[in-house]
């Protein structure tokens, strides 16, 4: 028998070839019939996953307009006790200004009085004129429930299905036992549960619902009509979730298979009447399994073709095994394609994903832009009018209120439109040969106050050291630094600003010192992040964006300057600067002025925009005179030139020229103060141009 399969060794190799098959095959075979459990449980398992993360995202969403009810229905309660009395109008602004939060998932925020009748809601003016005081929370609520939940419902402002949020309003100068005052309520956009689930589902063959403790349905992930019309909304889930195939068998909690699917039903964290369920076929959930069987069972097809051929001619099995190689060569070329397409594509998203954020930025510095001229106009009187008034009278401190807030929105929209400007590549530096003490004594001038105001000591280390770099963006580094040195600096302690060696090559280290509350070693690798304050994690409005440390990081690259940053929890902080030494430039090449008209100053372009401007230095003791373009350019040296951004003079090299708005990059020698305009920078800035 071996003599004769050795005579004929085409026979062995096919022999040999279909008992390795029949043992692969049948390892297959095995391997499937065991798979075929573990894709079920693995499917039961990823199904649970996702209904996990969809109900936590689901209680994110609607605890967020949870909170903002709560907060309104205490505010009201607790500090305006009068809003019953409100306009509409007052009552509008009040729930549209916190509508104006990032929650795509509120629809509106409306205020009912102890009536139930609708006072003011932030999506109408004036508010349609509705009751409920037939709804199911306004009879909870009334009865001395704190919160309550309701939905689905038909809203009667919108016609549209809901699920709402309300909490009690109370008012303490009515008696025990009937305190009740209205109600803060805030809806639910339904929709919302689609955005993010329909184009997450795992399957074309899946469903996931969003429902109420009786199993009626909130919101859908597949997309469905809002309105009384929709076949969806409102109805029991068993009877819509893939056409009632369902009905009795989907499980209060957890997973379960029946009737050909796998269901899943997890609870919304913190919303015992909300709960997510959710539903996958079988087959979608077997799909990778029955691929891989029917490749399989290609693959014994064809290794029986072969084989029954083989036992013919041996030379027929060798041309099958060529095209068989041959249409995995088209496989793997077609993949290739595939692959190439897709890395296309994923080079597309990514080019159109700049395009969209340099198109935020750009949209964001037109936005600043256009709030400056108002918000300097509002600054500039208010500062007018409490020199005018008393300091003890009523108004004066609402003037106060009204020119600080002016001035925090105005800080706000310079930092939005200084790191938009730096996003967008609108800033350029201007290096030029200066003396840092000059740097000092204006950064002196302008933080002095302040720090006097916080009880704190500013201090500036005088040197001789010359420097080579852009003078304005420098300058806006260190007052970035001085001005978190300030905010994060207790009362009575120190703030120091100076610049010593750093190394034999002459390289400088330019540092800002404070004593402040330092800075954990955790948060120290995330204080250049954008938004990131330390110790303001609720975002109180004299605590900035938290963009200034970013904006000084985007800077100092700009500049070439390596940051560093020492700190430690209760012994203060220390930025760092790594700059390098310039030569002092002669006295000769420099330009000076003389001091006959220190304190003239000549005002260009619309006289109307500059009126506050111009009433305001005339209270400082200056003299103001308008010229035109033609006297500008006559102007000697010494002269100061006070203009708006688009009217900019042509002027003498000697002229000190003070530009007012929103102007990329600013002319070399010039001096650019954002709008709205802080009167305590531009009198810093005048005089500095008269010290020079």
């Amino acid at each position: 028998m071996l003599t004769k399969l050795n005579r004929t060794p085409e026979k062995f190799a096919l022999l040999a070839v279909l008992a390795g098959t029949l043992a692969v095959l049948s390892a297959f075979l095995i391997d499937l019939g065991l798979s075929y459990r573990d894709e079920l449980a693995r499917g039961e398992q990823e199904l649970q996953q996702f209904t996990s993360m969809m109900a936590e995202h689901t209680a994110r969403a609607v605890e967020a307009i949870d909170i903002l009810a709560r907060e309104i229905a205490t505010d009201l309660s607790l500090n305006r006790p009068d809003w019953p009395d409100w306009s509409p109008l007052k009552g509008w602004e009040y729930v549209a200004q916190r509508h104006s939060r990032a929650m795509p998932q509120l629809r509106d925020l409306v205020i009912f009085d102890a009536n139930g009748n609708q006072r003011f809601i932030s999506t109408h003016f004036p508010p349609p004129q509705i009751n409920v005081s037939d709804r199911q929370y306004f009879i909870d609520l009334h009865r001395g429930a704190s919160s309550s939940t309701f939905g689905p419902y038909i809203g009667r402002n919108t016609g549209r299905y809901g699920y709402g949020v309300a909490h009690r309003l109370t008012n303490s100068a009515l008696p025990d036992g009937n305190r009740f005052a209205g109600i803060a309520y805030a809806t639910l956009e339904p929709s919302y549960l689609q955005d993010f689930c329909w184009p997450g589902r795992p399957s074309d063959d899946f469903d996931a619902m969003l429902i109420n403790r009786k199993g009626e349905i909130v919101g859908s992930c597949r997309p469905v009509d809002m309105t009384v019309h929709s076949g969806i909304l409102g109805r029991q889930v068993g009877e819509v979730l893939f056409a009632g195939t369902l009905r009795g068998v989907l499980p209060d909690n957890g997973v379960a298979r029946a009737r050909g699917y796998l269901m899943s039903t997890s609870p919304v964290p913190g919303f015992p009447d909300l709960r997510l369920t959710a539903a996958i076929s079988e087959r979608a959930v077997l799909l990778p399994w029955r691929e891989r069987f029917a490749q399989i069972a290609t693959l014994a097809i064809l290794l029986s073709s072969i084989l029954f051929f083989g036992l013919l001619l041996l030379r027929r099995q060798f041309n099958d095994l060529r095209r068989l190689t041959a249409a995995i060569e088209g496989h793997r070329k077609k993949l290739e394609e595939r692959i190439e397409q897709a890395t296309a594509d994923l080079l597309h998203e990514k080019d159109l994903a700049e395009r969209a954020n340099t198109a935020k930025s750009r949209f964001l510095a037109a936005a600043s832009h256009d709030l400056r001229q108002p918000l300097h106009a509002i600054a500039l009187f208010s500062t007018d009018l409490l020199r005018q008034l008393d300091s003890t009278t009523p108004t004066h401190r609402i003037a106060q209120q009204i020119n600080q807030s002016a001035q925090n929105l105005g800080e706000m929209l310079n930092t939005l439109l200084d790191i938009s400007r730096l996003d967008i590549g609108g800033t350029q530096a201007h290096p030029q040969t200066f003396p840092l003490q000059e740097l000092f004594a204006s950064l002196e001038k302008t933080y002095a106050r302040q720090a006097e105001a916080a009880n704190l000591r500013l201090r500036f280390r005088k040197t001789r050291i010359w420097v080579h770099t852009d003078p304005q963006l420098l300058g806006q580094i260190l007052g970035n630094l001085i001005t978190n040195a300030l905010r994060y600096t207790p009362a009575g302690g120190s703030v120091l600003v100076g610049v010593r060696q750093a190394s034999a090559a002459g390289e400088l280290r330019l540092e800002v010192r404070d004593n402040g509350i330092g800075i954990a070693l955790a948060d120290q690798q995330h204080v250049f992040a954008e938004f990131f304050q330390v110790a303001n994690t609720a975002r109180e409005q004299e605590g900035g964006l938290g963009l200034g440390l970013s904006i000084v990081q985007r800077l100092a690259r700009l500049l070439a300057i390596e940051t560093s940053l020492r700190s430690q929890v209760g012994l203060g902080t220390c930025f760092g600067l790594r700059l390098a030494r310039a030569e002092p430039v002669s006295a000769a090449a420099t330009d000076l002025h003389t001091d006959d008209n220190a304190n003239l100053l000549y005002l260009h372009g619309d006289m109307a925009a500059l009126q506050q401007c111009q009433t305001l230095v005339e209270r400082w003791g200056y003299q103001t005179r308008y010229c035109d373009d033609a006297d500008c350019q006559h102007l000697t040296s010494g002269s100061i030139v006070l203009c708006l951004a688009d009217a900019i003079p042509e002027v003498a090299t000697a002229v000190d020229l003070i530009i007012l708005g929103d102007i990329s990059p600013c002319p070399p020698g010039a001096y650019c103060l954002h709008l709205p305009l802080r009167p305590a920078r531009l009198r810093a800035v005048l005089q500095t141009c008269r010290d020079r």
